[in-house]
């Protein structure tokens, strides 16, 4: 079941583009109704051997592409999938099972060190805090008598005198500022370095491993072309799937998260005219008209996994009915 999802954004442009309710409301129920429609043709996991974000399974979007008023407005939904990857799998389970062995000794570690130094942390502590407020309540009383006798001055006309008796207040404050300070059980603050040094080496150790996954965005756009369905990045035809042209646009290598570079490709299929143009208009002047479509997959992968990638994304946009899309496309 797809989750149903308007920005911000989207909703500041039903209402920046409609001037009534009625018209607020056609936009909001042709928005919902033609992305649903959309929707059912993006790809499933299955038989690809797709896996889900156990943390965010299947992450999907639907809503206005973007705020810019077009003569047709911009429609978007998508998926995303991880390419299976076992070995990947074993290795994130046994950093996730090491966390939870962690965090339950670390637990029950507390819970001892509690019930052996609880008590003498207590008393530790109370003294630490009679201590602070006695030179809290020291220095309250030094500043009141310290703020009379500066204001006295001033009223005898000695502000040389009176400002030195206010610098002398600030060298105070900032004094006792530094002597101010928070409780310290040296014990505990060792326990919990050593803890927090294993977690954040696991962390890392996640991090790494993660920034390794390969996934697939697949992404339905109305009322663009592959150009800019690109966000500018060039594009160039490479090939036919089921009687389409495929587009390919290419970002090259790059380091996302960890340690390792990923390969960035966008696989493309447009459902359109050639030609369209989808200009800026002024506010209220927008269509509600599907008039192009374009279907991305949208493929972050390794160098040494690419070629394999690439081939799946094929077979799954094989696998999509481009005409029955098609009929979504108004004269």
């Amino acid at each position: 079941m797809h989750r149903q999802i308007f920005s911000v954004a989207a909703i500041s442009l039903l209402l920046a583009l409609s001037a009534t309710s009625q018209e607020q409301d056609a936009m909001m129920h042709w928005g919902e109704a033609t992305v649903e429609k959309l929707a059912g043709f993006l790809p499933n996991a299955t038989p690809w051997g797709f896996t889900a974000d156990s943390s965010n399974p299947a992450p999907d979007f639907k809503g206005f592409a973007n705020d810019v008023p077009h003569r047709y407005i911009a429609l978007t939904t998508n998926k995303t999938w991880y390419f299976d990857d076992p070995e990947l799998s074993k290795q994130l389970d046994q950093v996730h099972n090491e966390k939870d062995a962690l965090k339950r000794e670390t637990d029950t570690t507390l819970s001892e060190f509690m019930r052996v130094h609880g008590d003498e942390m207590e008393k530790l502590q109370k003294e630490h805090l009679a201590t602070m407020e006695a030179a809290s309540h020291a220095q309250a009383t030094e500043i009141t008598a310290l703020s009379k006798q500066a204001q006295e001055l001033f009223q005898q006309g000695k502000s040389q005198e009176a400002q030195a008796v206010l610098s002398k207040i600030s060298a105070i404050t900032q004094s006792n500022q530094n002597k101010l300070t928070p409780f310290h059980y040296e014990p505990l603050e060792q326990m919990n370095a050593s803890f927090q040094k294993r977690q954040d080496d696991l962390t890392e150790r996640e991090r790494e491993l993660l920034s390794r996954r390969r996934s697939v965005e697949f992404t339905i756009f109305t009322n663009r072309t592959p150009s800019n369905a690109a966000f500018g990045i060039p594009v160039k035809p490479i090939g036919v799937v089921a009687g389409r042209t495929l587009y390919l646009q290419d970002r090259g290598l790059m380091t996302m998260g960890g340690s390792h570079r990923h390969a960035f490709v966008n696989l493309i299929v447009y459902l359109g005219p050639e030609n369209l143009q989808n200009p800026h208009v002024q506010l209220g002047q927008s269509e509600l008209k599907v008039k192009s479509i374009v279907v991305a997959g949208w493929i972050e992968s390794r160098a040494e996994t690419l070629e394999a990638d690439e081939a799946t994304v094929k077979k799954v946009l094989a696998t999509i009915d481009f005409n029955r899309l098609s009929a979504l496309i108004e004269p």
